[in-house]
This record gives C-alpha cells, structure tokens and sequence, in this order.
C-alpha cells in the first residue's frame, strides 16, 4: 500500500469476527474429508483464550513458544490494514512475544526515518500516541485497538526490558518526515565532515526531498514533483549514490558515530528509491504495469531496509514485525490463479534469514473492516465451504492459532492446496505452508 502523509484522526478500525450459524455441509464425499479435517483441527489447533492486551493470564499462548523456537524474526501480517480483529490479537501476541520469549524490536511497515523520530519522542516522554503518529500512518497510529500497544510500549519504558520501536519502509509515512527530516539530515552532513567535493552531490539531494515533502500530491499526476524533467531525475539519483559512498569513506572514531553514519548511508539508498517510485507512478491510476513494478521496488527496499536493522541495528536481537501479510508471505509465485511471479519483502528475509524467521498470518471467518482515513467499510461473507476459515470456524473456535512448519499426524492435508483469504477479500488457493508457518484465526 503506497500511503499519504495525513492528518491524525481517532478513529478506529473495524473488526472481523467469527459469527453464529454454521455453514451448511455438502455431498456425503466431501463431508467425509471434511470431517477428517474438522477432527484433526479440533485435536491439534491451538484454541486462544483472549485478544485482549489487558488479558495478563498468558497460559494460553505458550504453545507459541514450541512452534517458534528459538527464532528471533517473527513477523505479524494481516489480511487487511482495517481489521480491528487482527490488531488486537497481534498486540496481545507482542506483549507474550517481549514478556514470555525475549523479544525487544517492535519493526513496523512505517517509514525507515520516521519510527526512529517516533522512538526519539517515545523515549523523551511524549504522549505515545502523537509520538508513534511521527512514524505511523494513521491507518494503525489512530486506530481504536492499537491505543493499548502505545501505552504499552511507554509502561514498558520504565522497565529494564523495553520493547523499541522501529521501521523499515522507504516510504515516508508519518508526521515527522515533514517536520524533521531536512533538519536532522542537513545538521548531520553539515557536521559529517564530508570532502568540498561532494558538496553539490548533498545539495542536489537536500534539494529533491525539500521539493518532494513540500509537495502534498507528489505521488500523483499534475503535481510540482512530477514535473522534474528525466535528466534531473537522474541526476538526483546519482547524486544520493556519490553521498553515500562519500559517507562510507568516513570513519567517525567512536561507535556511536559509526552508526550514525551508517544509518544516513541506508536512509539515502531507501530514500533515492523511493524518490525513483514516486516518479515513475501515478497512485491515482492505479495502472497495473506501473503499480506492479512499485510494489515489486517496494518489497525489495524493505527487504533491504529489514536486513540493516537485523543485522547492524540490532543483531542478535529479537525483533517482532508488523506489516501486511502481502508483505511477509514468501514464494508469491506458489499462489494458483492470483498474481503475477513477485519478490515479496517475506522472499528477501526468508532467503538471507530463512532458519530464524517465523511468519504467522491472521485471517478470519466473517466480519467487518474498515481503515482509519478511508472511507466505508468493507463487509466479509462467510468463508467459501471447505475454505481454511470455514473448516476452523466448523471446528467451534472463537480463537485459534495453527501452526504449519510441524503438522501431526493426519495433517498431510494442509499441504494440499486449500483456499484461504488470508490476505484480501477473495480466497486464494495453494499450499499455505509454503507460503506461511503459521495461521491465527
């Protein structure tokens, strides 16, 4: 999802919930594998007591625990950026995951600069829900379900163990980047000690994100930061490349200003991506050619964004990602009948990261959702019969989590192709768990 830098509204994002009434069963053949399913579910899902954060009693989370193990990349996706549900089932998983099993780094799918601005402002004390706004859309910063997370994450600040805040987006998706980038950029390379020689090459890109964040509809036909003729474009482009690799060539004697370095270098690799998308796109087309290739530029940055922090930021550290399932999801191409072969930010971690990662997509039987800042709802039927939702929601589960890397026995059948909508309205078929490790229902 490409997003806007908006205003914040205390709205709240709608839920999808489970329902009464049961679907109605089929031919007798069909019912004989469905009730197979059905037991097997109810023997070996993982009934889930609460969505509530303020629900302390974590017991009924520890199964978690054995499927993840010792794995220190957990990512959180979510069929939609609407789902009330899911956000907070996700954020009562966050407070087991930094409790119960050592995990620190909240990443979100929020902008490389702006978390950092947002854990600054954390950190000095602000309001936590206009500091998280520096680096959060609105579509999770207001929404009604996440406000706990935010008053969770300031508490755990007074704590010896607090869970940090970060992102790893090359889009810039909170208040901050407006506020506050070209002054901290600017003050960090008037001090860097860069050579006279690379003085045009910083100008000329302080010069393309002033235009770009003074511009509102950048991202759209018509506006000002369109009308950089391809030249000029170019230019830019080289230019955060020659900064970078002038910034590379210094060599701060401390730690400290090693890393400060070393997170300007990212920031003007993600940044010239993003400066090149945003030319190259009309989000109010939405045409397709153009809108695939943003999305395939998208993942690849944020996978490159995540392996920074995994690995110079925080290595070693257990970091907990929240991001869209669309997102994590690896092997796109496994999807029968869906999309376009696609490199997803979950194919990048997966490939660099593979044996410390655990992806857990959220889905659900019926329901409702609805995006802070957009307008409408979106109604969710019943699941498709014999569907992933319906055969769980059969199986009598309010909450449930499935894990797939280690089915028992019986569970051949959830590496058989079986529709889900996991990630968007309409059901998608392939073999889950090549796609995911696990699900939350």
């Amino acid at each position: 999802m490409t997003r806007f830098l908006g205003l914040f509204l205390p709205l709240a994002a709608l839920s999808l919930f489970t329902a009464a009434g049961r679907p109605a069963q089929n031919a007798a053949a069909a019912d004989t594998s469905k009730e197979a399913r059905i037991a097997y579910l109810k023997k070996n899902a993982i009934p889930v007591r609460s969505i509530d954060i303020a629900d302390g009693n974590l017991s009924d989370l520890e199964p978690l625990r054995k499927a993840i193990g010792d794995r220190r990349i957990v990512m959180l996706g979510e069929a939609t950026h609407g789902d009330g549900a899911t956000f907070a089932a996700k954020t009562r998983l966050i407070r087991f995951l930094h409790e119960r099993m050592g995990f620190d780094v909240l990443a979100f799918e929020s902008g490389l600069y702006d978390m950092r601005r947002a854990w600054w402002a954390l950190r000095a004390g602000e309001n936590p829900v206009q500091a998280v706004s520096l680096g959060i859309d609105e579509i999770w910063s207001a929404s009604r379900q996440t406000q706990p997370l935010w008053s969770y994450i300031a508490d755990q600040l007074k704590t010896s163990h607090p869970l940090e805040l970060s992102g790893f987006d090359m889009q810039f998706t909170g208040n901050a980047s407006p506020a506050y980038l070209l002054m901290d950029l600017g003050e960090y390379l008037a001090g860097a000690g860069l050579p006279p020689d690379a003085a045009g090459a910083a100008a000329r890109v302080m010069n393309a994100l002033e235009l770009m964040l003074k511009d509102p509809s950048f991202i759209v036909n018509g506006s000002a930061f369109k009308n950089v003729k391809p030249e000029d474009q170019a230019a830019v482009l080289i230019a955060a490349h020659d900064l970078a690799e002038a910034l590379g060539l210094l060599h701060p004697s401390d730690e400290a200003g090693l890393f400060e370095r070393d997170f300007w270098i990212q920031f003007l690799k993600s940044g010239a991506e993003y400066l090149e998308q945003s030319w190259h796109i009309n989000i109010a087309s939405l045409e397709k050619t153009a809108m695939d290739w943003a999305s395939s530029h998208r993942d690849r940055q944020m996978g490159e964004n995540f392996l920074w922090l995994a690995k110079r930021a925080y290595p070693g550290r257990k970091i907990i990602v929240w991001a869209a399932t669309s997102h994590i999801i690896r092997h796109r191409d496994f999807i029968m009948n869906a999309y376009d072969p696609m490199i997803l930010l979950g194919d990048w971690i997966h490939r660099a990261m593979g044996p410390e990662v655990y992806a857990l997509g959220f889905t659900a039987y019926q329901g409702r959702s609805g995006a802070v800042g957009i307008p409408g709802t979106t109604e969710w039927a019943p699941a498709a019969p014999n569907s992933l939702e319906d055969l769980l929601f059969s199986a009598g589960f309010d909450y449930a989590f499935l894990d797939f890397r280690n089915p028992a026995a019986g569970g051949a059948w959830l590496r058989e192709p079986l529709y889900s909508r996991s990630f968007g309205a309409q059901p998608r078929l392939t073999d889950w768990t090549r796609i995911m490790d696990g699900m939350f229902f």
